[in-house]
């Protein structure tokens, strides 16, 4: 029966059903526990659907949709969980089972759901009958940037968000990024007068193969890995919002289980990546000293670099934690995200003519994306189904970590060590200002071996080289003498040590994240000026998409 209804409670279960039954593999039960723990836990959403379901003194006719931040939770919510909400008129700070007794309603955060074991071939889908599925039009993904047609034709689509969002008023404005993942895009909404309302990214997988589709590790919890680590992210946004402030946001997503694609919605930050962001730094560290266009002052800013370790290194602990707390969260399974790279590093800038600019924070925050080859730590409670780290590890690659590299060893695990790597690869891309595409090299050594002659003959230190096997240090990596490196000379010797420490091809010769944030606190609690001078937009010279037609309360060019 459609809306009005007598009470606020009515309006909030229509919603609520409609998400879960598109969003969540769920029993009914489970269903019904979440949704009545919510209402009788959630002050919030009380409040959302008491003020926005009367018009005067009229029911509405219409739901006003579930409040952001979205309140369905990754994991349903029990029996245990609904009379403690009842009792105290809170939610639970977990999701026990079932089985938990009044001892366990407390425990120090919600974990990862149960992996579901698979019976049968299928058994790690979504359970059946799936969601209706929107018809697409014809096009390549591959082709989204070079061909008009195909372009036009994926812009032209709606978003295809799951009930009860309305997508009639959004309509696809640009194509952001081509790559062997997919396409991503930017979309947005207009309101009936044709200003712009919102702003946010659709990135769409590329079909998937048979074989892919069916293959247990590209699943978990009955979903698309990269998805469920995206629910996973915002689980913990939800009861800790500042710890994800460097974890780009998702807004849900949609699946397509028989043409085996699906689409993830995800907030738009303006600064574009930070690949694209150095483009001004590594051309003016391209010209020779003696170019008379050449600014040996202009140089990124240590501040900004220190700010984006921090940043990164923040991120990939909550991933590797699930919370920055000093306690341990129970149940969390670690998530390794093994693509640390200058491009899946977005920049997130305010504009003072969206309204949005406050001042409370650096010019640009470092904002980390792209979960396409992340994985789950095997083991956990519960878990049957392990993710074999081999089956994550590319082809010799210079810009991935020396583990990821070579053959899989129950010595060497793909884990914590493995971002830290990560973090100094990009780190070290900063320092260079932009000048390397490639991974990291040794400056004290060359070599005739084929193996290593796009490098110049340099070693990579993500190879298997006997060099690699001794600790880094200012002779050997990031060395002032090295001609190569000449940016280097504009940086401290603690951040140029620091980085190399993360590079260090042994993994037990790396510092931990938290190591890692401590030098960097350490750092700014001795040069404060670098902290101002975060804030100053003026000190950077990093290039900025333009994004000026699609501001925020602006008018909405229809021939754009």
């Amino acid at each position: 029966m459609p809306p009005p209804y007598n009470t606020s409670w009515s309006y909030f279960k229509i919603d609520a059903f409609a998400y879960i039954n598109a969003n969540r593999n769920w029993t009914v039960e489970e269903r019904n526990h979440t949704v009545s723990t919510i209402w009788a836990g959630n002050v919030n959403v009380q409040n959302h659907y008491n003020a926005l379901t009367w018009v005067g003194e009229v029911r509405a006719a219409a739901t006003p949709g579930l409040p952001n931040p979205n309140p369905i939770p990754a994991i349903p919510y029990t029996a245990v969980s609904l009379a403690y909400a009842k009792a105290r008129g809170k939610l639970p700070s977990s999701t026990p089972s079932p089985l938990s007794s009044s001892s366990s309603l407390s425990p120090s955060g919600p974990g990862p759901a149960t992996q579901h074991t698979n019976s049968q071939p299928d058994d790690f889908w979504p359970k059946r009958p799936w969601s209706p599925e929107p018809k697409l039009p014809l096009y390549d993904l591959d082709m989204v940037k070079a061909n008009s047609a195909s372009r036009e034709a994926w812009l032209s689509t709606e978003p295809h968000m799951p009930p009860p969002n309305d997508g009639s008023q959004w309509r696809g404005v640009q194509v952001l990024e081509v790559g062997g993942y997919g396409a991503a895009g930017l979309w947005v909404q207009t309101d009936a007068a044709g200003n712009i309302r919102d702003k946010m990214v659709i990135k769409e997988a590329k079909p998937f193969t048979a074989s892919q589709w069916r293959d247990p590790k590209n699943w978990h919890d009955r979903l698309p890995r990269e998805i469920r680590i995206h629910q996973l992210v915002e689980e913990r946004r939800s009861v800790e919002p500042d710890s994800c402030r460097h974890l780009v946001r998702s807004r849900g997503h949609r699946l397509w289980m028989r043409s085996r694609r699906y689409r993830l919605y995800l907030d738009f930050y303006p600064g574009g990546d930070l690949r694209r962001a150095m483009k001004n730094y590594a051309e003016n560290w391209t010209k020779e000293e003696e170019d008379s266009e050449f600014n040996r002052e202009e140089d990124l800013s240590e501040g900004f670099i220190w700010y984006t370790i921090k940043s990164l290194a923040t991120a990939c602990l909550l991933l590797h934690r699930g919370t920055l707390s000093d306690n341990e969260l129970f149940g969390w399974k670690p998530i390794t995200h093994l693509d640390l790279q200058l491009p899946n590093v977005l920049l997130d800038i305010s504009n003072p003519k969206e309204g949005n600019y406050t001042g409370s924070e650096p010019s640009y925050v470092p904002i980390l994306a792209d979960f396409g080859i992340s994985f789950l730590s095997p083991g956990g409670h519960g878990s049957t189904l392990s993710d074999p780290p081999e089956d994550f590890t590319p082809n010799f690659d210079t810009r991935y970590p020396p583990e990821m590299n070579q053959q899989p060893s129950d010595d060497i695990k793909l884990g914590e060590k493995t971002d830290v790597w990560g973090l100094g690869n990009i780190a070290y891309k900063l320092i260079m200002n932009g000048l390397v595409d490639q991974g990291p090299v040794r400056c004290d050594a060359h070599t005739q071996d084929e193996e290593f002659e796009e490098y110049d003959g340099k070693i990579p230190l993500a190879a298997q080289h006997w060099r690699n096997l001794f600790q880094n240090d200012d002779k050997n990596v990031l060395s002032y003498d090295c001609p190569e490196c000449r940016p280097t000379g504009s940086y401290t010797d603690d951040l140029k040590q620091l980085v190399r420490k993360c590079l260090n091809y042994e993994q037990g010769k790396r510092p931990t994240l938290l190591e890692i944030i401590a030098e960097a606190d350490q750092h700014f609690g001795e040069f404060p000026g670098d902290m101002d001078e975060l804030m100053d937009k003026g000190r950077y010279n990093l290039k900025e998409p333009n994004f000026e037609e699609f501001l925020t309360g602006e008018a909405m060019d229809i021939g754009t």
